[in-house]
């Protein structure tokens, strides 16, 4: 969505949002003791995504409508009885808490027509649940003149992070913009990892004969992964079996795509901080800086070790090492990379 007037942009690979600064610009909260981002944090960035994409394009009011039930999946997507599942009675008043929180949250802006600013609400909250997961949540949003549609974001893993780790709920944030901003041609997200299969010396896809596997309507050269003559590799150069090609697929290793690797920038330590502390990462000094960057890193290689993205060390054209963070691409039931 778009920018707000009042803040400037730091000089920074990471792409600043609306939502990061509306919410810092409302006096929302970014840290909170204990596990996770903060719980009006998580509703504040679940509503807006909850818009659809083509919603988001241009100014206007909307009206979203949920239950009880809804926010409990949102907020608290982990197993029955586990230490983070859902409970009425603890967490109840809570979740009001923070709605109420939300719903007072107030930004100045400047309305076209008008010489003077006022405070207005990004989000209204009409109507908080009682103790029944039936019971109305109702939201009305008001987005600013300018608002376009935004990146794709994966709202589950957003929600998985948000319940254990701040920096990690804001980086799954941050890397959609991110990729979206430098991994995306004409719409599609260009792929920087990909499947390993067996290739020949010109990079072509071969069978288990060696023979390069060409295309039977056309006989030009494969460019999918769902041929069944492709030979799938895992991380030690072995084949990988499996009925179908996703089986195939799910259990293969990944190698880098170049030169389409080369269109994410290496991110320094400024960087890697802006992803995690959006709000200020950018003034961090001293100790702060040193203890907020040892968190950063630290989140960021676990989001690897999940399979949401690939971290690996570069050099930048000034010289400066830092880390290229690449998407890890679902699959398809088709098997093909979406």
């Amino acid at each position: 969505m778009a920018m707000l007037p009042e803040f400037e942009v730091p000089d920074s690979f990471i792409v600043s949002t609306a939502m990061v600064f509306t919410y810092r610009a409302g006096g929302g909260q970014a840290q909170t003791r204990g596990r996770g981002a903060p719980l009006s944090k998580r509703i504040f960035y679940d509503v807006l995504t909850a818009l659809p994409q083509d919603s988001r394009r241009g100014q206007g009011k909307w009206r979203l409508e949920f239950t009880l039930r809804d926010l409990r999946d949102w907020l608290y997507p982990s197993v029955e009885r586990s230490p983070t599942s859902f409970k009425m009675g603890r967490h109840l008043e809570r979740i009001r808490a923070a709605l109420w929180e939300v719903g007072n949250m107030r930004i100045e802006r400047t309305l076209p027509g008008n010489t003077v600013p006022s405070l207005r609400l990004p989000i209204a909250v009409r109507a908080m649940p009682v103790s029944d997961l039936d019971s109305p949540v109702v939201f009305d949003i008001e987005l600013p003149p300018g608002s376009s549609g935004g990146a794709l974001i994966d709202r589950q893993s957003m929600r998985r992070y948000g319940l254990v780790s701040a920096p990690q709920h804001s980086a799954s944030l941050g890397l959609a913009y991110f990729w979206d901003r430098y991994g995306t041609f004409n719409g599609r997200r260009i792929l920087a990892t990909r499947p390993r299969i067996a290739r020949n010396q010109n990079g072509l896809a071969v069978d288990k004969e060696g023979n390069a596997i060409l295309d039977r309507r056309n006989g030009q050269p494969i460019s999918g992964y769902t041929d069944r003559r492709l030979v799938f590799l895992d991380d030690n150069g072995n084949t990988v079996h499996g009925r179908t090609p996703s089986e195939r697929i799910a259990r293969t290793a990944r190698e880098r795509n170049h030169p389409a690797i080369e269109r994410y920038p290496i991110l320094t330590d400024t960087d890697l901080l802006l992803l995690c502390y959006p709000e200020d990462g950018a003034t961090l000094t001293n100790g702060l800086r040193r203890e907020r960057l040892f968190r950063t890193k630290r989140a960021l290689e676990e989001m690897a070790g999940d399979n949401y993205c690939v971290i690996e060390e570069g050099t930048n054209k000034f010289g400066r090492k830092g880390w290229r963070i690449l998407p890890v691409h679902p699959i398809g039931a088709d098997g093909i990379l979406a």
